[in-house]
């Protein structure tokens, strides 16, 4: 068993949820080999008693406390939000219901934070994607280029793969809940911006399971495109990233628009004028984007866009 104190809160979010997809989650947590101090299920409003049901049925075998917390639908923000709210614990992590942990994550992740000075606000891992793989981050410690969040090539934009300090969460308010993507980006930019420094690459530390109709998972690709919108709006009115950078992320959020458009019958006159919109913001980079790119352009002179 681990010398290290049992000091970290797991907050699992639910809507909706399977019963196979909550019960693996609570169990993956359950079952680390540095269990978490207390398990906190917010149920956003689910229409449903699942959560209900898979916690009480939980609870009778688990030797970590278990908690049922109930509110009314705000999204995965005011959902997290609330889990703090209620969070005891120096340091907190979050799973998506639809995820599992591996076993040594909470202990890789701790055993690292506790060896850090008090100006680290937290760790990162990365984590394996079903179907898919490893996903890779790079190695870094100390204070961070925001540029390089949410990047392959840079460190990770979702929380899971993080633990965090539970105090600078509190400190900079939590998740925007104005927010219904890229918010776990806009917390760690928050962060990042106070000076606090970060350390990773921990190796994988959960498995993320891609299915149908999980929040940032699914083929809603309007929703997703305006909500990236509005997060990017925000990041450029308090310079989260250099210009470059900003213009090259709307650039990529006008393409991945502009490829589901192009797949649907009757919608390539706008996925065309969504693709001039992209290069509009910033030039092409790879073989791929300058085809496109002469697609698009040449799209103006047929349908003058």
């Amino acid at each position: 068993m681990s010398i290290l104190n049992y000091n970290t809160t797991v907050i699992i979010t639910t809507y909706n949820d399977s019963v196979a997809d909550l019960q693996c989650a609570l169990k993956s947590t359950i079952n680390q080999s540095l269990p978490p101090k207390q398990i906190l299920v917010v149920d956003d409003g689910s229409d449903t008693n699942t959560a209900e049901r898979v916690v009480l049925s939980e609870q009778a075998n688990s030797i970590v406390p278990i908690t049922l917390l109930l509110k009314q639908n705000g999204g995965p923000s005011s959902a997290r939000n609330y889990g703090l709210q209620h969070c005891s614990t120096t340091y907190v992590t979050f799973l998506d219901s639809d995820d599992e942990m591996l076993e040594s994550n909470i202990e890789t992740k701790q055993s690292c934070l506790e060896s850090l000075g008090d100006d680290y606000f937290g760790v990162y891992g990365t984590y394996i994607k079903n179907p898919g793989g490893l996903h890779n981050y790079m190695d870094h410690d100390g204070l961070l280029d925001t540029d390089l969040v949410g990047k392959i090539e840079g460190i990770p934009g979702g929380v899971p793969t993080y633990l965090f300090r539970t105090k600078y969460l509190t400190d900079i308010g939590g998740f925007d809940e104005c927010l219904t993507n890229n918010e776990d980006f806009d917390l760690i930019i928050r962060l990042i911006k106070k000076r606090l420094k970060i350390k990773g690459n921990l190796g994988a530390g959960f498995i993320r399971n891609y299915r149908y109709g999980s929040v940032s998972r699914n083929n809603k690709y309007f929703e997703i495109y305006t909500a990236v919108n509005n997060f990017l709006d925000k990041a450029e009115i308090h310079d989260y990233f250099s210009k470059g950078e900003i213009a090259a992320r709307k650039k990529s959020n006008e393409i991945s628009l502009a490829r589901e458009l192009l797949k649907e019958s009757g919608l390539r006159k706008q996925g065309l004028s969504h693709l001039n919109k992209g290069f509009d913001y910033s030039n092409p980079k790879g073989l791929k984007q300058y085809i496109a790119f002469i697609l698009a352009r040449s799209s103006r002179i047929v349908f003058k866009l």
